[in-house]
């Protein structure tokens, strides 16, 4: 009984091998994107008829995805990139008899022809397909090619079609045992497959750059490794050591003759009495940092104090597949690159940008977000009095005084200077002076805006042209590149000074109603900036100001002739005038009331009558449209938004929007005394009256239906308005009023507000600077750049001032600069080489060229002066580092075995020594 019990009380514990471990899920996953991926890149070949699609330097073909292994997300990356070896049409399937046999080497340096099939198979028979990794290793088309090391990976091993495994994060895979579990699975999942591409492991730490990789063909395995080390050990330094190393890794009892490719490399980063870069300002001349007053005012395009555009000059010495024997390099003797049969060249860019147009950008940038204000700076507010020299108007004074702009502190003609730091500034007023009677010179002829390089697509042109900024030359043009070399130099209370300057200049043409010259003329529009829109009011203004005091001198004229003609003999006679269209006017004048006679007449209104009286229809004398600047327009927008939607509102909002409406029935109904409503559409719009086809004098017809609705705006304000000629009427248009609220906005900005509201200028003339330094060569390097940084100016310009895209633009801007003063500097440190121009060229995207007339031509020699200090016939330096490939072709792991391409790429420098080997071995013949 107790026995039942205890069986009762047992517990089976049943163990479930079916379902699947986190290795065997990581060896299903990977070998599902595998079979995705073959199905998209297989087959190797395009169908006929058709162009397979290939990778590009620029954009190779890269598919990503992320698997999980026992908890840690690893990155499996397919990585396509161009230029890859022509496949074999056919391969031997097995190693000829003789091991010896010369004919089994397929890829010997002196050129052997290809292994015969196998003795005793028919050769008819199809040959066996090999991965295309052999091939690769293979071929020495990609050997130290420009841009072809686009992958760590490609450059080790000298694959270009692969696949990686890399943890999607620190730390990595950092021991070996967890290198082999993954290698040994990627091992599984390509067997899987049944695909024969390399796949490749990253281990250690991901900046390493380390990696380790198999591939899996029909008889075929290939092993990928790399050492990493600080040093080169003694041994392996030299060409002779690296034989002696591969060979031995080989295990092969014949090893037939290795071919070499070797790359010594040499770098040139002092450039001595070549180096280009700005000179050094002193700054205790002032002039020093300041624009230039001898000549035009232009943004600067040259390289920084102390900063070379170009980081250094990289020179390969490169031999291409030589035998072992034919090359020696060991601790006595070594390689005279003299002796090398093709070298190349390298400029690297520095890591930054070092122009000053990109600074001088930068620096204005970052002034836009100052908070300081112009007292903070220089100890006092603006003032905007005339300048010294011109007697101050007492009414303007007044009229300041009292109006939206006056400040009882600021009295026309007096300096508020209180504070005694800032009395060095009263050194700098003739400069400030002289700079801005440069900037209003009326006798200055504004250049013309330089030519936009014609490869330029259209709409970049369309937009270079339309940025809402200001026209080249004009006025504000020239004020804002003043304003961004004083942001570049610091010199804030300076560009206080300037301004201030600039605001007494412009108040002087008010004061004198003179025009601001190098504005453009009429009402402000609205495809410019605000700031030149408010300098078009401002000359808007003016004019009006200058009409007024010219109709009061012709009235003042005409009445003193009145007079004079009351004095005169009445015996005078004069000859009567012809008859003429004026006798009836004439008639109707002396038929009417003294109180109801017409005034502010221009011209008759063609043959138009009135409807009731039938006297001629007059055009009157009516007043100017109000022109308003964006911000004001804005404003009134806002006023009659805000007056809501009640009855009493829109009232007040209609009688808002009809002032001009009224304003010139006032002036008809002066000018035509007994005219109807009628009348008045007929000359103010025509459309709003039928007229009937059967009559011609135009008398017979009828408002039109949205005429007569009851109590509509029109009616509202025929019946409410009365006959005022526009010289009694309320202005519409008060230039007084509306030049001094300008005046108050343009006094009260902070230099941050106004060097944003400069801006645009700014930005555009940088950019047409960058555009006369470009050439047609440029275009297909910068060309790209330039058309974003126009784009991007052009958006940012129509709204308010941001801060992101405004830098945006001057990263653009300091990257074409960078560009065209690596051109310069290369140019400089090229002088005297042939082709110079067309081999600058190649140089400055930063890939190898070769030396135009090989090691014994003029740019070799020119080179080597850079590399010797400029001293002829010495001694070239050590390289900074060398680079060695090694290959053979090698019966692997035995005799018997077929021959294999064998490869061993090393690169020794003073800092690193690291060894990649791709060795692959017969798997059935071994």
């Amino acid at each position: 009984m107790c026995d039942a019990e205890d069986g009762e009380g047992e517990v089976f514990e049943i163990t479930d091998f079916t379902s699947a471990s986190d290795w065997e899920r990581f060896i299903g996953s990977v070998t599902e994107l595998l079979h995705e991926w073959k199905a998209d890149k297989e087959p190797l070949t395009a169908p006929e008829g058709k162009e397979a699609p290939a990778a590009t330097p620029s954009r190779p073909i890269l598919q990503q995805s992320e698997v999980d292994f026992a908890g840690c997300r690893f990155t499996v990356t397919f990585v396509d990139l161009p230029g890859r070896a022509e496949r074999r049409s056919s391969v031997p399937s097995a190693p000829s008899a003789d091991p010896s046999d010369p004919s089994a080497d397929p890829s010997v340096p002196s050129g052997a022809p290809p292994a015969s099939p196998r003795s005793g198979e028919d050769s008819d028979d199809e040959p066996e397909r090999l991965p295309p990794a052999l091939d690769e290793l293979r071929s020495a088309t990609a050997d130290f090619r420009p841009g072809a090391a686009a992958h760590p990976v490609a450059e080790a091993f000298g694959v270009r079609r692969f696949i990686t495994v890399r943890p999607s994060a620190e730390p990595g895979v950092n021991s070996e045992s967890k290198a082999r579990i993954l290698l040994s699975s990627l091992h599984m999942a390509l067997r899987e497959a049944a695909w024969d591409i390399p796949m490749f492991v990253q281990v250690h730490r991901l900046a390493m750059q380390y990696f380790m990789g198999t591939c899996v063909g029909e008889g075929v395995l290939v092993e990928f490794y790399t050492i990493l080390l600080k040093r080169a050990p003694p041994h392996l330094y030299y060409l002779s050591g690296l034989l002696d190393l591969f060979k031995q890794k080989l295990s092969a009892r014949a090893v037939p003759a290795v071919s070499v490719s070797l790359r010594l490399q040499y770098t040139v980063d002092d450039f001595g009495g070549l180096t280009y870069c700005g000179e050094a300002a002193d700054p205790a001349e002032l002039e020093a940092v300041l624009p230039d007053l001898d000549g035009e005012t232009a943004l600067p395009l040259d390289a920084a104090e102390g900063l070379e555009p170009l980081a250094g000059l990289d020179l390969m010495a490169c031999w291409h597949q030589v035998a072992e024997t034919l090359l020696v390099e060991d601790s006595y003797s070594q390689l005279n690159p003299r002796h090398a049969p093709l070298w190349r060249v390298r400029a690297r860019p520095a890591a930054r940008a070092v122009g000053l147009l990109g600074l001088c950008l930068k620096d204005v940038w970052m002034f836009c977000h100052r908070r300081d204000t112009f007292e903070d700076l220089v100890g006092r507010a603006i003032i905007d009095t005339p300048p010294q020299g011109q007697a101050p108007d007492v009414t303007a004074a007044l009229s300041r005084l009292t109006g939206p702009g006056g400040r009882a502190g600021a009295v026309p003609g007096r300096s508020t200077h209180h504070q005694a730091g800032h009395r060095h500034l009263d050194d700098t007023t003739e400069y400030v002076n002289r700079l801005c009677e440069q900037l209003f010179n009326q006798e200055e002829v504004a250049p013309p805006p330089p030519a936009v390089p014609a490869s330029l697509p259209r709409s970049v042109k369309t937009q270079l042209t339309e940025v809402k900024s200001s026209r080249p030359g004009d006025l504000l043009w020239r004020l804002a590149r003043v304003v961004c070399l004083l942001a570049r130099s610091r010199s804030s209370s300076l560009l206080c000074r300037v301004w201030e300057r600039f605001l007494q200049q412009l108040r002087g043409h008010w004061e004198t109603v003179q025009p601001v010259p190098g504005v453009e003329e009429g009402s402000p529009s609205y495809n410019t900036s605000l700031l030149h829109q408010k300098l078009q009011m401002l000359n808007c203004c003016i004019q009006k100001r200058a009409q007024g005091m010219k109709s009061s001198q012709d009235a003042l004229d005409s009445g003193e002739a009145k007079a004079e003609d009351e004095t005169e003999d009445d015996d005078e006679f004069f000859d009567a005038p012809d008859e003429g269209p004026s006798e009836e006017a004439d008639c109707a004048r002396q038929q009417r009331l003294p109180w109801n006679q017409p005034e502010g007449r221009l011209k008759p209104c063609g043959s138009l009558r009135l409807l009731e009286t039938g006297e001629r229809l007059y055009i009157p004398v009516t007043q100017d449209v109000a022109p308003m600047t964006e911000d004001r327009l804005q404003e009134q927008s806002e006023v009659l938004v805000s007056l809501g939607t009640d009855s009493e509102g829109c009232q007040l909002r209609a009688r808002m929007m009809a002032a001009s409406l009224t304003s010139d029935m006032e002036a008809f109904k002066a000018a035509n005394p007994g005219s109807t409503l009628g009348d008045f559409v007929r000359w103010y719009s025509p459309r709003d009256w039928i007229q009937e086809e059967s009559d011609d004098s135009g008398k017979s017809g009828s408002l039109s239906a949205r005429m007569q609705i009851a109590d509509n705006l029109w009616l509202e304000a025929w019946s409410g308005s009365k006959p005022v000629p526009a010289r009694r009427q309320r202005r519409l248009f008060d230039e007084t009023r509306e030049a001094e609220r300008l005046f108050h906005q343009l006094v009260t900005l902070r230099p941050a507000q106004l060097v944003q509201m400069l801006s645009p200028m700014i930005y555009h003339a940088a950019i047409y600077r960058l555009v006369e330094e470009l050439e047609p060569a440029d275009l297909p390097a910068i060309g790209q750049q330039l058309e974003e940084a126009v784009r991007r100016l052009h958006s940012a310009a129509k709204a308010d001032w941001d801060d992101k895209s405004y830098d945006g633009v001057g990263q653009l801007i300091a990257t074409c600069e960078h560009y065209v003063l690596r051109r310069r500097s290369l140019a400089l440190k090229l002088d005297g080489v042939p082709e110079k121009d067309k081999f600058v060229q190649l140089l400055i995207g930063g890939v190898e060229v070769p030396v135009p007339g090989g090691p014994n031509g003029d740019a070799a020699r020119r080179l080597e002066r850079l590399l010797t200090g400029d001293q002829a016939d010495q001694r070239l330096p050590p390289p900074a580092s060398k680079e060695y490939i090694l290959r053979v072709p090698c019966r692997r792991p035995g005799a018997a075995s077929r021959p294999l391409p064998q490869r061993l790429h090393c690169r020794v420098s003073e800092d690193t020594f690291r060894l990649s080997a791709s060795l692959s071995q017969d798997s059935v013949f071994s």
